[in-house]
């Protein structure tokens, strides 16, 4: 009788603890469309003020309520890429979020893009000091380069900054007569463009040990971008680096 006097007490104790357990879970799980809305509100409310790093915290708390949303995790890849000059830890998020997003919508440029730009800044940061591991993001970033939608490179500035990203990717991997050739077509496809000149000129002087080649392609953009003070500046400072008057 005294056991199952203590048993009736014990269940009297804990079933409404459960019971108050469950209530709360299952408030806090009718609220979350509420939670999630107000993170999304937040981050874009922040990413409008340019407040990035408040954004991407609302958006990695949005996506924690609602991880199926790939449209908001599209975003976040790229908003982090955004960031991914100036904060190593955005880098680094950047990458996995946005081939997973990549996944979910192939189709998508602007990922793509992001992908194609983040391996080709892997590649180079890494090139010295593990070639090997350079060679694969290299690799990595052509592989995307390739795999573009088709029409999503038919404008000329899209043509420049693809055959841009594919020279350096070749440079990174000691194809130096293909990188010559991308970086000419991102020369011809936006003459105006002068990332292209200076790595073509980089490759001859660095790469190919050919200077005069490298001080004509620094002609050629100065001749193409009369108007552009950071040709002149580019130019001078190549004159100055190889002594040249």
């Amino acid at each position: 009788m005294k056991r199952q006097l203590n048993t009736r007490l014990l269940l009297a104790l804990i079933l409404p603890a459960i019971l108050v357990a469950i209530g709360g879970f299952l408030l806090q799980r009718s609220r979350i469309p509420q939670l999630a809305d107000r993170e999304r509100e937040r981050a874009k409310s922040a990413t409008s003020e340019q407040k990035l790093d408040e954004a991407a915290i609302h958006l990695q708390r949005y996506l924690a309520y609602v991880p199926d949303d790939y449209g908001a995790l599209a975003e976040y890849g790229l908003l982090l890429d955004s960031m991914a000059e100036e904060s190593q830890q955005a880098r680094s998020q950047a990458l996995p979020i946005l081939s997973k997003a990549l996944q979910k919508d192939p189709e998508n440029i602007n990922i793509r893009k992001a992908l194609v730009n983040l391996c080709v800044q892997a590649g180079r940061r890494t090139d010295q000091s593990s070639p090997d591991k350079a060679t694969d993001w290299f690799i990595r970033a052509l592989s995307y380069l390739d795999n573009m939608p088709e029409g999503a490179l038919a404008e000329p500035a899209e043509q420049a900054w693809a055959e841009l990203q594919r020279g350096r990717s070749l440079a990174g991997q000691s194809k130096f007569d293909e990188a010559e050739s991308a970086y000419e077509r991102a020369i011809t496809a936006e003459p105006k463009q002068i990332e292209a000149y200076k790595e073509l000129a980089t490759l001859y002087q660095d790469r190919l040990n050919q200077p005069d080649k490298a001080n004509t392609v620094y002609d050629r953009m100065v001749a193409a971008n009369p108007d552009n003070a950071d040709a002149y500046i580019a130019r001078g400072e190549h004159r100055r680096a190889t002594d040249l008057t």
